[in-house]
């Protein structure tokens, strides 16, 4: 069946918008989104008319501002680039009272070229993945605030999230997953997670920038100046940069660096690893110490190390390929909540407790 496309191209400084008939691969159409002339002036309405396959092209070259967007159908989001396609729940960071976008019902959702941004949400500010899975290509997620979890995206265990060349920068939550918090599994490639902070001076705290209980894969990704501000009370502070509790764990090729844990007791500045304290064992005998207080990991001399085998005690298993971090203090290890005060005081004894750069 003929479907409604639109050309896209650009003269000077502006965007030319020129439709035509295509006939698609399958029945798949493209649903326009304007202020006027297209299909529809809202997200919602093109993806409530969209069938299951199409394509949503959202052509405003203002920031479009709608929030508490529900998706619930196989569905792409297509915008023309970062900084001309800009969608956010309010014109102004911390005032809207819904997230961006919320994935439910089992719905495969991509979304390309866009930004994600200003969304104000419990679990989830920018992305809320309830139920299906959201894949994300040149998209930058910003700005977002999570009252709970999940500041710039929420992946419930029902959940999974892909992202390629994808930002996820200055988002907050107030107690885990700055950036991203997942209970499903999460994928990233040529990402970039920075800038995000986690804070609370009344609960424990977790993942300034990634918080993760299942698998998580990082290819040649940035976990950069990510944070956790515990406000200097009596509260604990896990990973400045990532937390970790999932069963398997694949970091190849990536960095994580100047990440920071400011609580009244801070376990990894960089990474914290519940449970995984054995299958990194060989990592961090693989590194290197260089003056001053810097380390760095790198890859290991013997091809057999470079895979860390699961320990025979415990089914998660790590592993590390093509490591490049920087950390000015060893991250914290704890194998369960029991073991974790022994480590506390030990680790304490040798002024490694707080860490405050990559590890």
């Amino acid at each position: 069946m003929a479907a409604l496309r639109v050309n896209v191209s650009r003269i000077g400084g502006a965007l030319v918008f020129a439709p035509f008939l295509f006939a698609g691969p399958s029945g798949a159409a493209t649903v326009t989104v304007c202020p006027s002339g297209c299909d529809s002036v809202t997200i919602q309405g093109a993806a409530t008319a969209a069938d299951p396959g199409d394509t949503i092209q959202v052509l405003s070259l203002s920031p479009h501002t709608e929030g508490e967007i529900f998706l619930t159908k196989d569905l792409t989001i297509d915008g023309f680039g970062v900084s001309t396609t800009v969608i956010q729940a309010d014109a102004t960071a911390g005032v809207a009272t819904v997230p961006v976008f919320v994935v439910t019902d089992g719905a495969s959702v991509t979304m390309l070229d866009l930004t994600v941004r200003h969304g104000v949400g419990v679990d989830g500010g920018g992305i809320t993945i309830l139920d299906g899975h959201v894949a994300l290509e040149d998209v930058r997620v910003e700005d977002n605030v999570a009252t709970y979890r999940g500041g710039g995206i929420f992946v419930a265990a029902s959940g999974s999230l892909e992202t390629i060349d994808t930002i996820i920068d200055d988002n907050s939550g107030s107690r885990f997953g700055g950036g991203v918090y997942a209970d499903g599994a999460v994928e990233m490639l040529h990402t970039d997670v920075t800038n995000n902070l986690v804070s609370n001076q009344y609960d424990d705290i977790g993942g300034g920038g990634i918080w993760s209980a299942h698998s998580l894969t990082l290819r040649s990704c940035r976990l950069l100046s990510n944070s956790l501000d515990g406000g200097g009370t009596d509260r604990d502070g896990f990973g400045g940069g990532l937390y970790f509790q999932g069963p398997s764990l694949l970091i190849e090729d990536s960095s994580i660096s100047n990440n920071s844990s400011e609580a009244d007791d801070s376990y990894g500045g960089g990474v914290f690893f519940l449970e995984m304290v054995l299958p990194l064992c060989g990592a961090l005998r693989s590194c290197r110490t260089r003056p001053a207080t810097a380390r760095a990991c790198t890859r290991p001399s013997r091809p057999s190390q470079s895979r860390i085998a699961r320990p025979p005690t415990t089914p998660r298993q790590a592993t590390v390929v093509g490591w490049s971090c920087k950390f000015r203090r060893l991250v914290s290890f704890a194998f369960s909540t029991a073991r974790l005060w022994a480590m506390k005081r030990r680790m304490v004894a040798a002024s490694l407790w707080k860490g405050a750069g990559g590890w």
